[in-house]
C-alpha cells in the first residue's frame, strides 16, 4: 500500500495548495483501498471481498446503504462504488454497532480490541495534517495576508493549508467578533475571514458525479456535504452543462473538494465532488436587485 499512500499524500498536498481537488479519505477509499483489494482478489481468484467499513449493501441490483451505527457509518466514502463492486463486496459490520463489535473483538481475545478511537488518517497518526503537508510543500507554501469581509488586512499566514473553510479556532489573528474562514485563494494565497453568514450556500457545483443503478437527474434528496454532516434536502439538476445540488435552507461551509452525498433514507443515491457553492449572500442580493429593494 506505500505506493497508494503516496498517490494520496501527492493528492492532498495538491488540495491543500489549490491545484485540484480532493477528500483524502475518499480518495484513499476510491483510489487505493478498493482499488488494491479487488485487483488482489483477482489475482488470487477469489470471489468475495470483505472489509471493516460500516455500511451495508442490499438489493438487487445490490444499492449501498447507510449503517445500523449512524455514529459510525462510513457509506460517505464509499458512494462511488458501482453494481459490479458492490456484488462482490461484504460488509459483516454493518449490521453492528461499535459497542457490539468491540465486546465481541474482547472476547475473542483479539490484538487491538482495546485500542482507542481513531478518526484520523492512517499514514497521518498524530492528526498534525497540517505538520505533513509542510514537509512535502517545498517552495509552494507560500506566506499571504489573511483579510476580512471588506479586505483589510488582519495579519499574515505561512500557509493555506494550514486552513480549512468554516474553521474558527486558531485563525493567527484578533478580529474583535467571531469569524470564519469563508475563503482560500490560491491564487494570491490570502485567507478570507467572514461572518457566519458569509459560510452559507444555497447549493453546490458538483463535478464528478456517479449515480447507483437505476438513478437519474433530476431528482430529489438528503445530500450529506462533509462527513457526519446532518442531510439537507434538496434538488440535483443538470443546469447549463453542470450538475448542481440545490438546497432547501442555506447550509453551512460548503467545501470545495468535500463530497456531497445524496441519500434516500439510509439508500445511497450517488454523489459528487464540490467544485464550488452557490453564494447564499450573492444570490441573496440579486433578488433584491431584481425585485428593485433599496440597498
Amino acid at each position: 500500500m506505500v505506493a497508494g499512500t503516496e498517490v494520496v499524500l501527492a493528492d492532498s498536498s495538491r488540495v491543500k495548495f489549490g491545484e485540484e481537488i480532493s477528500l483524502p479519505r475518499v480518495r484513499c477509499n476510491r483510489g487505493v483501498k478498493m482499488k488494491e483489494l479487488f485487483s488482489l482478489a483477482d489475482r488470487l481468484d477469489a470471489k468475495w471481498v470483505a472489509t471493516g467499513h460500516y455500511a451495508r449493501i442490499e438489493g438487487d441490483p445490490p444499492r449501498l446503504c447507510r449503517a445500523r451505527d449512524r455514529t459510525k457509518d462510513q457509506s460517505y466514502f464509499l458512494d462511488s462504488l458501482g453494481v459490479p463492486s458492490l456484488a462482490r463486496l461484504m460488509l459483516p459490520l454493518g449490521e453492528a454497532t461499535k459497542a457490539e463489535t468491540r465486546a465481541e473483538a474482547v472476547s475473542l481475545g483479539l490484538p487491538g480490541a482495546q485500542k482507542g478511537e481513531s478518526q484520523e488518517l492512517c499514514f497521518v497518526p498524530t492528526g498534525r495534517y497540517d505538520e505533513l503537508v509542510a514537509k512535502r510543500a517545498g517552495d509552494r507554501a507560500r506566506p499571504g495576508p489573511i483579510v476580512d469581509e471588506n479586505g483589510k488586512a488582519l495579519g499574515r499566514h505561512d500557509g493555506l493549508f494550514r486552513f480549512t473553510v468554516g474553521q474558527r479556532k486558531h485563525l493567527g489573528v484578533a478580529t474583535g467578533s467571531r469569524a470564519y474562514v469563508v475563503r482560500l485563494d490560491p491564487e494570491t494565497s490570502t485567507v478570507h475571514l467572514g461572518s457566519r453568514e458569509a459560510l452559507l450556500a444555497n447549493g453546490a457545483r458538483l463535478t464528478d458525479v456517479t449515480l447507483a443503478e437505476g438513478v437519474t437527474l433530476p431528482l430529489r434528496a438528503d445530500v450529506v456535504v462533509r462527513y457526519h454532516a446532518p442531510p439537507m434536502s434538496a434538488r440535483i439538476a443538470l443546469h447549463r452543462g453542470t450538475v448542481e445540488a440545490r438546497f432547501d435552507a442555506a447550509v453551512p461551509a460548503v467545501t470545495r473538494g468535500q463530497r456531497a452525498v445524496f441519500y434516500d433514507g439510509d439508500a445511497v443515491l450517488g454523489g459528487g465532488t464540490i467544485e464550488s457553492p452557490l453564494s447564499h449572500r450573492a444570490e441573496g442580493e440579486s433578488e433584491r436587485l431584481q425585485r428593485g429593494d433599496a440597498p
